[in-house]
């Protein structure tokens, strides 16, 4: 493929991802509605109405808060600020902000692919990120997944296709950015780091990759500790959420399970048209899995006159369970493997039979791809694979829930790009030779 033909194919990709994200959050108008802003929504209206980045964590009024990585809830506060606090318009501009960020996922992924497999495999790959429904569809909820996984994808991109200073400056900074949005994301930093070091890459540009990271978050690392008197990194909630997937009445997820006989009504549909009803009512019902905190231990947390003093409870509380249930920690961290490698059971869509086909069809495609496809850069590959497998760990060993496996799904349509053009050519041959 030319390279005018390679750029014009390119283009019109990324306009269809485009347009079928933007269609799909005007069809849904969940922006009038419920655009799952939560949290991010609250502290938004706090930053926006002068009381800071605060949040009530546990208590009668918000304190200072680093209960949410910043991004998202600064880019919502300033469509609050544009539109008004709560405003359909300011959720709609995040979607659209969401559908540009799944754009930018989309070149990415080819960039990874191209240099990976090729034009073809490029292409293909490119048009299933355009099109692959649950990339398309978390375009209409305001959360960071949106971010994690376009500038994760972007940092194995800049890593694989860039050379020479600005390989390593963008990195860091692609990196940065997505770790002020999701903190998870330092895994896959540490474990690319490593890796680079093991394939023997320069030093100094892995060291001013992460130099560049670390400038990112400079700036808010130096706030949490004027907020919080001590350093607190990213968020201050780590051990809250290690909490919630690790403590003895955990799912594995943030959820209890979903009612069975509403369970029932889901199984076996392949999609949510006709039982949008039960859909919803799950979705109601579905309690977090805090409701496990004891009413003594409660009353203690409510007391914390800190955000960092809650906490504390919820760190002091997860040793005793690693300490004393050793078992039980490997037997939740078996649990959310399986949920990572077959679906969620305590989201209401992953009941459906078509989320099923869908999760089937992925695996078995990009295995067919790993398998099948040439990668035309082994070293690469391995980079590429060691950053999908530490995000992977990570949500294992912390908690899980179905929107975090979007940014490996999109990385697994690299392999399956691979696999459609080789099988492709085969064909091509075939024909040829039939000739």
């Amino acid at each position: 493929m030319t390279e005018n033909r390679w750029r014009t194919t390119m283009w019109a990709t990324l306009l269809a991802a485009m347009l079928v994200r933007v269609g799909l959050v005007l069809a849904l108008k969940t922006y009038g509605g419920d655009a799952g802003a939560y949290e991010h929504a609250d502290i938004a209206a706090n930053v926006v109405e002068g009381r800071g980045f605060v949040f009530a964590f546990y208590n009668d009024g918000p304190l200072p808060t680093s209960h949410q990585a910043p991004v998202i809830p600064l880019l919502l506060g300033a469509c609050f600020k544009i539109f008004g606090v709560g405003a359909p318009a300011a959720l709609l501009m995040m979607q659209l902000l969401n559908a540009l960020l799944g754009v930018v996922t989309t070149w990415g992924i080819m960039r990874i692919a191209r240099h990976l497999y090729g034009d073809a495999a490029a292409v293909i790959a490119g048009v299933a990120v355009a099109l692959y429904p649950p990339l398309v569809y978390m375009a209409t909820r305001v959360q960071a997944v949106n971010w994690a996984v376009c500038f994760f994808v972007v940092f194995v991109a800049v890593l694989l296709t860039l050379t020479g200073g600005r390989r390593w400056v963008l990195a860091g900074f692609a990196a940065g950015l997505g770790v002020l949005g999701e903190p998870l994301l330092l895994g896959p930093l540490a474990v690319v780091t490593a890796v680079l070091l093991l394939q023997r890459q320069p030093v100094r540009g892995v060291a001013l990759m992460l130099a560049v990271a670390a400038l990112v978050l400079l700036p808010w690392m130096t706030r949490n500790v004027l907020v919080h008197g001590r350093p607190v990194l990213i968020k201050s909630t780590f051990w809250y959420v290690f909490w919630q997937g690790n403590h003895l009445g955990a799912s594995g997820t943030d959820k209890l399970a979903i009612d069975e006989s509403l369970a029932g009504q889901l199984r076996g549909h392949w999609s949510a048209k006709g039982v949008e009803g039960a859909l919803t009512a799950a979705r109601q019902q579905a309690k977090s899995v805090d409701v496990h905190i004891p009413h003594e231990a409660m009353a203690e947390i409510l007391r914390a006159p800190t955000e960092l003093a809650k906490m504390a409870w919820f760190r002091a509380e997860s040793w005793r369970v690693l300490r004393e249930h050793p078992d039980h920690y490997a037997a939740m961290c078996w649990r959310r493997l399986v949920q990572l490698c077959t679906y969620d059971p305590t989201n209401p869509r992953a009941l459906l039979r078509g989320y099923h086909v869908q999760w089937l069809l992925l695996v078995l495609a990009a295995a067919g791809g790993i398998v099948f496809g040439r990668a035309l850069d082994r070293r690469s590959a391995v980079l590429a694979v060691a950053a999908v497998l530490a995000l992977a760990a990570a949500h294992v060993l912390v908690i899980y829930s179905a929107r975090f496996r979007l940014p490996i799904e999109a990385m697994m349509l690299v392999p399956v790009g691979a696999l459609a053009a080789a099988v492709w050519r085969r064909c091509r041959r075939c024909s040829t030779k039939d000739v």
